[in-house]
């Protein structure tokens, strides 16, 4: 009720001053103000006089007058209405408020006014709920005013819409409370309770409240799965809800000791419920426990209560460094250690390494040196030659040490002054060698032999001096010294010089001959070696002959060659001994050599070898004058130095002439010889200790015949030709003639004279002939052939006339002959037919088979006939037989006579006219009578004293008298006529005919007659 108090004093004061008139001020009017009327007044008042200069409000706490404040307001032009908020106010305290006013008359007080702020609402007590404070909070607040209707309670994550409750205020109940729920944990949210009044303005206050977090569950201590396992813990858990908000955890690793190690992780949105607890005490048992932390922004911070302790997990001992490796060192191994190692596997914070190292007989510290974390290798130095070392190589951690150790001994010194000799004794496989002890700790020595660059066998020794055995006879060697100390071998020593073993003798010297080749100046010797492997460059090789003279050489061996030599150019048939003795390399050292063999056998070379295979031809250039000699090397014989080729008379062996060949050469051409002469040919191989020669004999072709003649021979032309040449130069015993037709020879034979009857030819053929001539059996060249001749043909024979078997036979006669050889050359028949009044030629083909049908002849003329052979005209003109005999006389037919015939009653009147050809004359046949022979003049004939109608045949032929008496008649046409009947015929016609008949008998008798 106190406003309503001053409210009431506010307008007495007013109504006071308006009363006295005074020119001041009114009261103001005082408010609460809207943004905050817990700690802000608003001063309202009116202008009452225009002449105001400023306004100056006053205030102070009613209970404290001393507390005095004040702010000048200048009026604007104009104005009628001013206010100011007077702020930074006690809440529920009373105030007096007084306005002045300055004018020129001086400052004016108006009546003072009192008004009391509101009391601030007492802020929300928030609390945990008992049933789970990480998803709901409870909000306690106290009544202030008891004008308020009801309590609207707000709460909403910043920046998310409000969600609101309302609570009715209970008169004379001061507190009041409010459970939320669902909330999120470890969530922030803003809290606003507000007053309600239905007569006053209400006031608000808000507050801030936090959930807690939720309790991390299944808290678990792991060993890391990878690094360090020494000073480190993984721990893991779960939360038991998916949405919270978590800004740290505090985790607490607690000891076996009850002693703790606590520390906050800071987690972030998407932080994974782990984390990996580094700097532990290594072999530690550890437990651990989570508690969430929410976030802090704006509101203090909240806790999730802390979780069950999780498992007991212990921490793994500190690693130690991995790989150590002791080497010598590249610089000095004689008094250096190179040591290696590894970083602890998985490890990456070690601080450092502390290497340190001790005699290894006794463990004695000689020193140490450390070195940082990123160094893995150190030389130790100034160490002695040959002794045993321990290494302690230590990793460096905060927690601790972890060391390594291993041992290495340092390398003995090299051996030096190698002195390498020949042994007294066994020579062929030892060498002595010594030299100089070496600083530092030695056991003993090893001793390595080489040849060349590999060393091929070693042995030990525990003094400076040593007998190496075992080496290769003949071999060059130089030899290397190791010390050892403890089973480690120093640096090997530099070669000695070098020295060579003897080869071994040889043994088993054999003289032999060669299989193959010369070997009447050769000799081959073998021998052998006693051993399998052994080193000799050549051979000394002594041959002794009988007379006890010596030839020495030296044959060069090589690694493959065998224990045997060819010896060459020795004296034929000659005695041998021979002795060998090896020589070895002198590569970088002089040479060695074996003792000398023990003799060998005794062999006498064989006599030298001639040439073989000789060879004498004829001269392809010209085998009349020239020999061509050819022979082959003597058997397995490479060393001749050359041939000697002579040449001899056969007959009485005088010598003519010799030549000389190298070795090389094979043949040889000997000219300028005879023709047709036998010669000897000696070819001698020529060697340094003599000749050895082979002979054949050659005869040399006669020369070629030259001015062949062949001609026909006098007597026997069909058979024979006569063949003549000129005697060549040279010696011929006879001559061989071949007889050529076309370019094959028929037939040969053999002449001791420049002339020759050739026989056996054929008939009508061309030849052609050579002549060869021959000496001692041996041909010369065939001459060129001879100018061509031919032989006569044979001469018909049996030549013969017929008369045709059919057809014509008044003008054809048929002309047969017979060859008297079955092998002939003919072309042409030349036939000859003669008769007393004509002599006719035919030339026939000789492909008429010895016949020929001769055509129009003269009919009835008698005939003979000769018939003659004649050759081919081509190579040679033609040849002739001899004409054959005349053939028979032959007769041949004569012509029929063409007739007519008459008729009459009691006789025919026959006429012809005469035939061509010759006729000696006719004969007439009517049927019935005898034949009438008439002359060859008659042309008629009229037969009487027939009967009258009667039929008679009638036929007339021609003849001629053969020479031997035959009658030759012509063919005869027989036809049948009948005589007239008289009394049939008409008187008249009778007369009439009489005169008429043999006009036309003469008419008749003119026209031609078929036949």
């Amino acid at each position: 009720m106190r406003i309503y108090a001053t409210v009431v004093c506010m307008l007495a004061c007013l109504c006071i001053n308006c009363a006295t008139g005074v020119n001041v001020p009114g009261p103001p009017t005082l408010s609460h103000s809207v943004t905050d009327p817990t700690t802000m007044i608003k001063v309202d008042w009116v202008r009452r006089n225009n002449v105001v200069e400023l306004y100056q409000v006053s205030w102070w706490p009613s209970d404290d007058s001393t507390n005095l404040n004040s702010k000048n307001i200048y009026p604007t032009s104009g104005g009628v209405s001013f206010n100011y908020v007077i702020d930074g106010l006690t809440p529920g305290q009373s105030y007096y408020v007084q306005v002045a006013v300055k004018t020129s008359a001086g400052l004016r007080f108006s009546v003072k006014v009192m008004l009391q702020t509101f009391s601030v609402i007492a802020p929300p007590t928030l609390t945990s709920s008992v049933s789970d404070p990480t998803t709901m909070k409870r909000v306690d607040w106290q009544k202030q005013l008891d004008i308020v209707d009801v309590y609207v309670m707000s709460w909403w994550v910043n920046g998310q819409t409000p969600q609101s409750y309302e609570v009715t205020n209970i008169k004379g109940q001061t507190s009041y409370s409010y459970i939320i729920e669902g909330l999120t944990p470890g969530e922030s949210y803003l809290v606003k309770v507000e007053e309600r009044s239905s007569i006053a303005s209400g006031l608000s206050v808000l507050a801030k409240l936090r959930t807690n977090p939720p309790t991390p569950t299944n808290v678990e201590l792991l060993q890391p799965t990878d690094g360090d396992k020494s000073t480190r813990l993984n721990v893991t858990w779960k939360m038991p809800s998916s949405t919270f908000h978590v800004a740290s955890y505090n985790i607490t690793l607690s000891l076996s000791a009850h002693q703790s190690i606590s520390f906050t992780f800071y987690a972030g949105g998407n932080t994974p419920t782990q984390y990996l607890f580094e700097n532990l005490t290594p072999m530690t048992n550890y437990v651990a426990i989570v508690q969430a932390v929410s976030p802090s922004e704006g509101v203090p911070e909240t806790l999730s209560q802390v979780s069950s302790p999780s498992n007991e997990r212990i921490t793994a001992p500190l690693l130690p460094p991995t790989n150590l490796r002791l080497s010598d060192s590249v610089s000095d191994p004689t008094t250096m250690i190179r040591v290696e190692w590894d970083k602890p596997q998985d490890i990456d914070d070690v601080d450092g390494y502390k290497i340190s190292w001790f005699h290894a007989t006794n463990e004695s510290f000689i020193s140490q040196h450390n070195v940082s974390d990123d160094v893995r290798s150190y030389t130790i130095t100034n160490l002695s030659p040959g002794y045993n070392y321990s290494v302690d190589v230590e990793a460096v951690y905060k927690a601790g040490l972890a060391s390594t150790i291993d041992t290495w001994r340092t390398t003995p010194s090299k051996a030096t002054n190698l002195s390498l000799v020949q042994a007294r004794h066994n020579k062929t496989n030892q060498l002595h060698l010594k030299w100089v002890e070496p600083d530092g700790k030695v056991d003993g020595y090893e001793v390595k032999a080489y040849q060349g660059t590999s060393y091929t066998l070693h042995s030990t020794s525990t003094t400076t001096t040593t007998i190496i055995i075992g080496l290769v006879p003949g071999a060059a060697y130089t030899a290397t010294v190791t010390a050892i100390s403890d089973g480690v071998h120093g640096a090997e020593s530099a070669r000695s010089n070098p020295a060579r073993t003897d080869p071994p003798t040889p043994t088993n010297v054999e003289l032999l001959q060669p299989t193959d080749g010369d070997k009447s100046t050769r000799l081959n010797v073998t021998w052998k070696m006693p051993s399998s492997t052994f080193h000799v460059a050549s051979y000394n090789i002594t041959l002794s002959l009988s007379a006890h003279r010596s030839i020495s050489f030296t044959f060069n061996a090589s690694e493959n060659s065998p224990t045997q030599y060819l010896v060459e150019n020795l004296t034929p048939m000659t005695s041998y001994v021979a002795t060998v003795q090896a020589v070895s390399p002198s590569e970088g050292t002089p040479e060695t050599q074996s003792e000398v063999s023990s003799p060998s056998n005794e062999k006498n070379t064989a006599p030298l070898l001639p040439p073989t295979n000789l060879r004498l031809s004829d001269s392809v250039s010209d085998p009349t004058t020239m020999i061509r000699v050819e022979w082959d090397k003597p058997q397995d014989i490479d060393d001749v130095d050359g041939y000697k080729i002579s040449w001899f008379y056969a007959f009485n062996e005088s010598f003519i002439s010799q030549h000389n060949v190298s070795d090389g050469v094979r043949s040889y051409n000997i000219t300028d010889l005879s023709p047709g002469y036998n010669y000897s040919v000696d070819v001698e191989a020529v060697y340094k200790a003599g000749l050895a020669s082979t002979i054949d004999t050659w005869r040399t072709t006669p020369s070629k015949e030259t001015n062949l003649s062949l001609i026909q021979a006098i007597n026997h032309k069909t058979n024979q030709l006569h063949l003549t040449w000129v005697e060549p130069e040279g010696k011929v015993d006879e001559y061989e003639v071949k007889v050529y037709q076309g370019t094959s020879y028929t037939l040969q034979s053999t002449s001791t004279t420049t002339t020759t009857i050739i026989i056996g030819l054929v008939p009508g053929a061309a030849y052609t002939a050579t002549v060869t001539a021959i000496s001692d059996g041996v041909h010369g060249a065939e001459s060129d052939k001879s100018n061509p001749a031919r032989t006569d043909p044979p001469t018909p024979t049996n030549v013969e006339l017929l008369q045709p078997t059919d057809g014509d036979k008044s003008t054809r006669l048929n002309v047969t002959w017979k060859m008297p050889s079955s092998t002939f050359h003919v072309a042409t028949y030349k036939i000859v037919l003669t008769s007393r009044i004509e002599s006719n030629t035919y030339d026939v083909n000789e492909s008429s088979f010895q016949s020929y049908l001769v055509e129009n002849l003269t009919p009835g003329l008698t005939y003979t006939i000769t018939v003659q052979a004649v050759s081919s005209s081509d190579v040679i003109f033609e040849t002739f037989s001899n004409i054959s005999l005349k053939s028979n006389a032959k007769t041949i037919n004569p012509f029929q006579p063409s007739y007519n015939v008459s008729l009459l009653s009691n006789s025919l009147h026959i006429t012809w006219i005469k035939p061509k050809g010759n006729i000696d004359g006719y004969i007439l046949e009517v049927f019935g009578l005898k034949p009438i022979k008439l002359n060859s003049n008659a042309t008629s004939y009229k037969v009487e004293g027939l009967y009258s109608s009667t039929e008679y045949s009638v036929g007339l032929y021609s003849f001629v008298n053969a020479l031997d008496g035959e009658l030759i008649k012509s063919d005869a046409s027989f036809k049948t006529y009948s005589t007239l009947d008289p009394e049939s015929l008409p008187t008249s016609f009778s007369n009439e005919l009489s005169g008429v008949i043999p006009a036309i008998l003469g008419v008749i008798e003119k026209v031609p007659h078929c036949h």
